[in-house]
């Protein structure tokens, strides 16, 4: 089994494989690091998956909040 390895960033949306109750797929990534922290878009609940458990169920990343460099 292979597994792709997704750049995730704080404030990226991603589409997970399975829907939440409210049927909303998009989650919000809140925090990264070993551990996940993600807020469904449809409804606000939060959730905490480790970092192989979102990299099996992320299906495709639908937004990526780009940084904006500032010149001194």
């Amino acid at each position: 089994m292979s597994f792709v390895l997704y750049p995730y960033r704080s404030g990226m949306l991603v589409e997970l494989r399975k829907p939440h109750p409210c049927g909303s797929r998009a989650w919000r990534i809140l925090r990264i690091g070993a551990d996940a922290r993600l807020q469904c878009a449809g409804c606000g609940r939060q959730m905490t998956l480790t970092r192989r458990r979102l990299e099996q169920a992320t299906r495709r990343i639908l937004e990526t909040e780009m940084e904006e460099e500032t010149d001194p």
